[in-house]
């Protein structure tokens, strides 16, 4: 099975961040679309930062993975560990020496983060799938690609596609035609059944498993 995931909205699992010295938000979004970058961008993408993090509320540091609501995501070091002994060389990673963000924490050390980019993949199956407004093509086109949560709404992705992908996104394409040359789903992304079971199972924060979805080979 896979899952579609997004940040957790849970009480206590979101955290402040920020980039020491700051990282220019079109970089930023530049290098979460796997677009290409000008030398420019690339030295200063390139250039020693650190990650401020604020704490949870309940438990010591920040989750285990923090990011923006849709994405892109920073992972900690066992996420890392563990997406690379599932599926090696299928992510790509940009680490980040995390500490504290207020004063008073500014000196304490909370380990390696790393920025997680995984491949992106055309696998979920439009004429099998029901979006938030409608079922296959003519649901995708009325809803711009947005996947309905709904429990009982089906998510249909392609097995063959997957391959042994373990963390994965949809392509900024994904569904296009030239009469809708954009979709909303371009900050879309997925996990297997094994990710999220060793993410519950050692209880790591920071991910919501928003549906489940059908595998199936097409």
């Amino acid at each position: 099975m896979s899952y579609l995931l997004s940040l957790s909205v849970a009480p206590g699992s979101s955290v402040t961040k920020d980039f020491d010295p700051p990282l220019d938000m079109g970089i930023q979004a530049k290098v979460d679309f796997g677009e290409s970058l000008t030398p420019a961008e690339v030295a200063i993408w390139s250039e020693p930062r650190v990650l401020r993090a604020g704490e949870r509320r309940r438990k010591p540091g920040p989750p285990a993975i923090m990011g923006w609501f849709g994405g892109p995501f920073l992972v900690c070091e066992a996420v890392k560990e563990k997406l690379e002994l599932l599926g090696p060389g299928n992510c790509r990673f940009k680490s980040f020496e995390t500490w504290g963000l207020d004063e008073r924490r500014r000196e304490c050390h909370y380990g390696t983060y790393y920025w997680v980019m995984p491949p992106s993949l055309d696998a979920v199956v439009i004429e099998a799938t029901c979006f938030s407004k409608g079922m296959g093509r003519e649901g995708y086109e009325r809803s711009g690609g947005d996947i309905s949560l709904s429990p009982d709404a089906k998510c249909v992705v392609n097995k063959r596609a997957i391959g042994n992908h373990h963390l994965w996104r949809l392509p900024q394409d994904f569904g296009t035609t030239p009469n809708l040359p954009v979709s909303t789903t371009w900050r879309t992304y997925f996990c297997s059944d094994a990710l999220r079971d060793f993410l519950k199972a050692e209880r790591l924060d920071g991910w919501s498993f928003d549906k489940k979805c059908v595998d199936r080979v097409v």
